[in-house]
């Protein structure tokens, strides 16, 4: 898996077309408006994303949905499937493999073994090092703010069946408290 990510990540950055995104999307910044407790927190995390150096090393293809579901072991070949994919941030993948490590609730110890393998198989293929960890963190962040809004605003709309829904107040105290979304040790 991360051979893989390093793969796609490397190839990106030999990619002819090549755009930089303009941070967290403004559907996020307007419906925080809407719920002005949660504006330090955006700001916060709007400032650690936009901090994220913007050149081919760091920003390219990303799959933006890099999960253990996403992929596809046939016989000896292994393939990624259903990216949302857009120009973005290369810690965007790689926080959703440590947010699922972190999630599954496996034993930490496995979990972070796990972790440093797939980093060791990634950097063996692109550029990678401890500086990203705050970026992996940041871009997390991002997007449980992200899933929040898209979670409040699909229950506005009359929605009421994601399984997220059960998650949205323990995120929302987790944002007003400032508290990573992330807290394995991501050191290398």
């Amino acid at each position: 898996m991360g051979r893989a990510a390093g793969i796609m990540h490397r190839a990106a950055r030999r990619y002819p077309v090549w755009q930089v995104p303009n941070g967290i999307d403004a559907m996020v910044e307007a419906f925080v408006a809407t719920e002005p407790e949660l504006r330090r927190h955006y700001e916060g995390v709007r400032a650690r994303v936009d901090a994220i150096p913007v050149n081919r090393e760091t920003y390219g293809f990303c799959h933006c949905d890099y999960a253990f579901t996403n992929f596809i072991v046939d016989g000896g070949r292994f393939c990624v499937i259903d990216a949302n994919a857009f120009t973005g941030p290369f810690a965007l993948d790689l926080g959703a493999v440590a947010g699922q490590l972190e999630r599954l609730e496996i034993d930490r110890s496995l979990a972070l073994a796990y972790w440093r393998r797939f980093t060791s198989a990634y950097a063996a293929y692109t550029a990678f090092d401890e500086s990203w960890i705050p970026w992996i963190h940041a871009m997390h962040d991002s997007k449980r703010l992200a899933f929040y809004v898209f979670i409040r605003q699909w229950i506005a709309s009359g929605s009421h069946d994601s399984h997220d829904l059960s998650m949205l107040e323990t995120w929302r105290r987790e944002m007003l408290e400032d508290r990573p979304w992330i807290t394995l040790d991501l050191s290398l």
